[in-house]
């Protein structure tokens, strides 16, 4: 311990000097990234890496994100090359309807090379249990499947061009 007005510790000086020699590039880059990540709202509850994916000529990693706004739920996909999202597509099957807590993100490769991502949905009104199988289809596109007890619903959402193809609700 020093007293105040006494010399500096020379650890503190040592310090100073490796930040002098690291240089302000390394500095401002990892600033940048805690700014960015410092300014991820905090109803951003996961975010998780799913795995690679590979289209034609494109390549990158696809991650899942999901929000709990007020116990509102919503999940979203990303199709990510290099340092570029190159689509961002809410889940609007999972999304709008029930208010489902969405748990347990598993991803798999099917026999067709497809990711294919399976969620846990709780359903807190009726208090049933869904499991949804999301199909990537390319790029922004997906195919969802519901699984309840037998029962089985299918619905495809297209991002671009705002096309729609089928939609179902289980009841």
């Amino acid at each position: 311990m020093y007293a105040l007005g006494s010399r500096i510790p020379f650890t503190f000086y040592g310090i100073l000097c490796m930040l002098a020699l690291i240089g302000p590039g390394v500095l401002s880059a990892k600033t940048s990234e805690l700014s960015t990540v410092y300014k991820l709202p905090a109803y951003v509850k996961q975010v998780t890496y799913l795995g690679d994916w590979q289209y034609v000529d494109q390549s990158g990693l696809l991650r899942l994100v999901i929000t709990d706004r007020k116990g509102e739920y919503k999940a979203f996909l990303q199709w990510i090359s290099g340092t570029k999202v190159l689509s961002t597509v809410a889940v609007k099957e999972v999304n709008q309807g029930y208010r489902y807590i969405i748990s347990d993100p598993k991803f798999a490769m099917d026999d067709n090379q497809k990711g294919v991502l399976f969620l846990n949905l709780f359903e807190r009104q009726r208090e049933n249990t869904y499991k949804a199988k999301i199909e990537m289809q390319g790029i922004g596109y997906y195919r969802c499947t519901f699984i309840q007890s037998g029962v089985i619903a299918f619905a495809n959402f297209a991002r671009k061009g705002n096309a729609r193809k089928g939609y179902a609700v289980i009841d």
